[in-house]
This record gives C-alpha cells, sequence and structure tokens, in this order.
C-alpha cells in the first residue's frame, strides 16, 4: 500500500515537475528507512485506513523541514510523528480514528441567550497539515471563530524528562469572525478564546496523563518571516 502511496505522491505535479525535489525526498526516505518502516506499520492499523488514502503525502510528510518546528532533524520529527499516532491510537475511540475528516468529539458546550458555544476536538484540513496534528476550535453557532493545533510529542525532542509532551504549534482567529469572537469572550465570561482552547488541552493533557505543555515560538514557526515579525510575536 505505501508504495502506492509513494507513486500517487510521485504523480503529483508539485514532485514530478522538480524531479530534485523528488530525488531529495527518496534520498530521505532511504537515510531514515528504520524510522519510516515504523510509521508504516504505525500507519497500517485499519484505524488509520482513511486517514492515509486521504493524502498520499501523509506517511512521509515528517519529512519535509517544514513540518511541526524549524531546527528539528528527520529522525527527530519521525519520532515525533510516530510518537503521536501511538498515542492516539491508545486513547481514542476507533470509530472517531476511522472517520477522521468527518469526526468531531465535543469537550464543551454552553449556551448563552440565542448563541450556542462549543469546543470540539478533530484533525486539521489538508491545508494546514504542518502546524500539528489535531485540532480544537472554537464554534460559534457551528462556525469556527478560533482554532489550536497541536501534536503529543515526546519530552526529549523538547529537552525535557517527560515521556509526553503537547506540543502547540499554532493558535489563531479565523478571518472575518471579530463579532462572533467578541460575542463568544463575553459570553464566556470574559475569557479570551485562546485562554479557552488553552485550559481545554490542559483538561484533556490531564486526562491523558501528560503533565509538560509547550508552544512554539515566532521564529520557529514555518512560516515565519521578518516583514511579519511583530504579527508572529503578538500571536
Amino acid at each position: 500500500m505505501f508504495i502506492t502511496q509513494f507513486l500517487r505522491m510521485a504523480s503529483q505535479r508539485h514532485y514530478w515537475s522538480s524531479p530534485s525535489r523528488l530525488g531529495r525526498i527518496l534520498w530521505s526516505i532511504l537515510s531514515n528507512l528504520p524510522r519510516q518502516f515504523e510509521i508504516f506499520r504505525i500507519l497500517s492499523l485499519p484505524v488509520f485506513n482513511e486517514l492515509v488514502l486521504l493524502d498520499p503525502v501523509f506517511p512521509f510528510k515528517y519529512l519535509s523541514t517544514d513540518y511541526l518546528i524549524t531546527g528539528l532533524t528527520a529522525e527527530q520529527r519521525g519520532c515525533c510523528f510516530a510518537h503521536h499516532y501511538r498515542f492516539i491510537e491508545a486513547r481514542l475511540p476507533d470509530h472517531f480514528l476511522r472517520q477522521r475528516s468527518q469526526r468531531e468529539i465535543t469537550v464543551f458546550e454552553n449556551r448563552e441567550g440565542d448563541s450556542a458555544y462549543a469546543i470540539t476536538l478533530g484533525f486539521p484540513p489538508k491545508y494546514a497539515i504542518w502546524e500539528g496534528e489535531m485540532r480544537l476550535q472554537l464554534l460559534v453557532d457551528g462556525v469556527q471563530v478560533y482554532v489550536m493545533q497541536f501534536t503529543i510529542v515526546p519530552g526529549r525532542v523538547l529537552r525535557s524528562d517527560a515521556r509526553d509532551a503537547v506540543f502547540i504549534q499554532r493558535i489563531q482567529g479565523s478571518k472575518g469572525r471579530y463579532q462572533q469572537i467578541h460575542a463568544a469572550t463575553k459570553a464566556l465570561h470574559d475569557v479570551a478564546p485562546p485562554a479557552l482552547l488553552v485550559a481545554a488541552l490542559h483538561g484533556l493533557a490531564s486526562a491523558w496523563g501528560i503533565r509538560e505543555m509547550a508552544g512554539i515560538c515566532a521564529e520557529s514557526q514555518f512560516c515565519y518571516d521578518e516583514k511579519s515579525a511583530a504579527l508572529f510575536k503578538e500571536s
């Protein structure tokens, strides 16, 4: 199956139009075969079938230097990727993992006046796959107004002695949703959406037995540039 996935990835214009790019990916795979085979073994579990078939790049995305945070080696990125999927396979229900593209778990609900507020746990969309393997989103009447993405990584990658750590790569408001964000803040006792999502993640981490949490700094975010330095640091 994974040879087929590689061929599907190679058939995409982004890759076949640049033989050097495809060559670098192939060389990276060969240079990280033990870790790649470990990832293949994890993703071959039936609960991950849809996840793998949805995107041919998925089993190889850790090879990109844009994955998670700049400055990690391919071995470290692969270790994080494998660790996360071993972790969630052991702790999240099969029906949730099997229906990756549709399933969300509601972890918080509140109704204030005519509006409904909720925080759900799910997977990021395809365009956001570099910034965390899982997503918490704040919804107002079913519409996303704020999002957080994170990955469960081995503590040693973050220079921690913890076995597991929550690593946050993204906290961002949805464009054009200022009014809903303001309404949510007022309705939820003046708790700002980022703080609300961090609190929800803290509760999940505690339930999963995780005691450490880290966030990415501005300069280590993969799309950081000096022109936008002030915006990144504020975020």
